[in-house]
């Protein structure tokens, strides 16, 4: 069984020199200020099912660039999933496989937002460590 890594900053204050053996900082990804238009051949439900959760997201600082496409797909899929009750038909267990495996990575139901991090406030130092 594989040792999980150490975090480099445990290595740094082990006094690892080699910082070639450090593992990656992670992506930096900016997030979006402005939603970008959809796409022309969208239905008008589409569209504002989009814009509506687009704003949402963009309010609360969870939308990059990354995610349009997984909002995109995630409006798509909503609209169906409706169009298919208004017949009188049930979606398929898989249409809401993938509606919750979309919002999880939206972070639009709970497990997904806990994968999203808070900003994090300046610590103070200990004030029993002088």
């Amino acid at each position: 069984m594989a040792r999980i890594p150490e975090p480099n900053q445990l290595r740094n204050l082990k006094g690892c020199r080699d910082k070639t053996r450090f593992l990656p900082e992670g992506v930096t990804i900016t997030l979006l200020k402005k939603l970008p238009k959809p796409k022309k051949w969208w239905p008008a439900e589409v569209v504002e099912m989009y814009e509506t959760k687009g704003a949402q997201l963009l309010a609360h600082g969870m939308l990059s660039i990354l995610d349009i496409e997984y909002l995109g797909w995630y409006c798509l899929l909503g609209c169906k999933m409706d169009e298919t009750w208004r017949d009188n038909e049930t979606p398929s267990m898989a249409m809401y496989t993938q509606i919750n495996s979309l919002s999880a990575h939206l972070g639009l139901n709970p497990i997904g937002r806990q994968k999203f991090q808070a900003p994090e406030k300046p610590t103070e130092g200990n004030k029993f460590s002088k």
